[in-house]
């Protein structure tokens, strides 16, 4: 068993657990590729949904590290989580709203922080509208108080009026 584990890692250099300095790495066509051990990897983002037509080309520059998620099996092509000098790509992605969460899972490494930006930029969408809407459902509730005190004012005139109409005809009778 000792020696089916040892070629694997002779064989493949990446564990779970290990932060790993990319000694080079290029981004073309959202397709990012990274070098360590003179070796090419594909690289995809873990837990990620890129949207179309999205550049995240021009996020990946400076230092890269990549990190992978100890739930996962790490396999080529391979998907993890790339630091961009020290800030979590995908966090970034989901903050600048050109990444969606794939899965929620809160056993994730990285997942709650990633989630806490993505509630955060909706609950802040979401006050906005309730704000908007608060304050439209206010405006109609005040014009309609107005509009009821106007009507309730024109009855009363017109009451007084008629009491005042009658009163005269029985006077002159």
């Amino acid at each position: 068993m000792k020696l089916l584990a040892m070629i694997s890692l002779a064989l493949f250099s990446f564990v779970h657990n290990d932060t790993y300095v990319v000694e080079n790495y290029s981004c073309e066509n959202n397709q990012i590729r990274i070098q360590y051990d003179e070796n090419w990897y594909d690289f995809s983002l873990f837990n990620v949904l890129i949207k179309e037509e999205s550049d995240i080309c021009a996020y990946v520059e400076g230092e890269v590290k990549v990190e992978f998620e100890p739930m996962v099996k790490i396999e080529e092509p391979l998907s993890g989580y790339l630091f961009v000098n020290g800030e979590l790509l995908q966090k970034t992605l989901v903050e600048d709203e050109i990444a969606d969460i794939k899965i929620k899972n809160p056993n994730y490494k990285y997942d709650l922080e990633v989630k806490k930006e993505q509630v955060l930029s909706d609950s802040v969408d979401n006050k906005k509208k309730t704000y908007s809407m608060q304050s439209r459902n206010i405006a109609l509730i005040m014009i309609a108080v107005w509009i009821f005190i106007l009507i309730y004012l024109i009855v009363r005139k017109s009451r007084r009026k008629v009491q005042k109409d009658t009163k005269s005809e029985e006077n002159v009778v």
